[in-house]
């Protein structure tokens, strides 16, 4: 009986097999935090560059109607809808 209750007290404290999970809390918040960041960056980047690509060809558009220029108008559109 001696040997069964010594064998409880060594395997309750002296137990390789850690069967508890472990805490993933820090890698979630990296993630959630420079990830989700990161990706608003991206995004942000890429909104801006495509109102950059809009606002630039509704310029050339306006130049273009303005000279009286339909063949150059109709290139850019053209051109816009090939992007």
């Amino acid at each position: 009986m001696e040997w069964f209750i010594n064998s409880l007290i060594i395997n309750k404290f002296y137990n390789t097999n850690n069967t508890e999970p472990k805490d993933l809390k820090p890698i979630v918040d990296y993630i959630m935090g420079y990830g989700l960041a990161t990706i608003a960056i991206i995004c942000g980047v890429v909104i801006i560059y495509l109102l950059f690509i809009l606002i630039n060809t509704w310029l050339k558009m306006n130049k273009a109607i303005d000279d009286g220029d339909i063949e150059g108008r109709l290139l850019l559109l053209k051109k816009l809808y090939e992007f």
